[in-house]
């Protein structure tokens, strides 16, 4: 039941994902829109500390993990990873960091769950997770940037992201595609 959940949860962050990227790619939404959807998520946070919202939580309280102590850190984390994303870098590295993110992410706890055995020595995460996120990660960002970016930048997320909460306090979702972003620029930059 719990692989099943946080498969569920996994594939809405994929949709949501690959939606966003193509409203982006389209020129239908912006950084400004995706700053809205955040300004709104963060207001639903900590109005969600003093009381419970009704209508609202009967949608976003079944994705939400229960061992999550507050409610729309999850949703708040993955706009605000997108947006600074699209603050900072150019258009083609914040798609690409994007995807690595959506896909990455997604996948590397998708294959961990199911299939992963050997564990990451620094980390509850799982090889196998880490590999299959760094794959689909690349194959994503490929669409984007350069397939030599793509691959190097994925590996750098999802070494960024194997590491625990322990170790970096910072929610995945805008570890994850800043540091990729960080590497696909730094790479352009030097002209590999």
């Amino acid at each position: 039941m719990k692989k099943r959940f946080e498969i569920g949860r996994q594939i809405i962050h994929i949709v949501l994902g690959l939606i966003i990227v193509a409203l982006l790619y389209f020129n239908l939404i912006n950084k400004w829109s995706i700053l809205g959807i955040s300004i709104i998520i963060a207001v639903l946070f900590f109005v969600r500390l003093k009381r419970k919202l009704p209508v609202i939580d009967e949608i976003v309280e079944p994705f939400e993990r229960k061992r999550k102590k507050h409610h729309y850190e999850g949703p708040l984390a993955y706009f605000l990873g997108i947006f600074a994303v699209l603050a900072i870098f150019e258009k083609n590295i914040a798609l690409a960091s994007i995807m690595i993110m959506v896909l990455g992410d997604s996948a590397s706890t998708i294959f961990g769950r199911l299939f992963g055995t050997l564990r990451i020595p620094w980390s509850k995460k799982t090889v196998l997770g880490s590999l299959a996120g760094m794959v689909f990660g690349y194959l994503g960002a490929w669409l984007f940037v350069p397939l030599q970016y793509a691959i190097i930048a994925s590996f750098a997320a999802m070494i960024v992201e194997s590491f625990d909460k322990e170790f970096i306090d910072i929610n995945d979702n805008i570890m994850m595609p800043v540091a990729a972003g960080a590497v696909i620029a730094i790479l352009k930059a030097i002209g590999l």
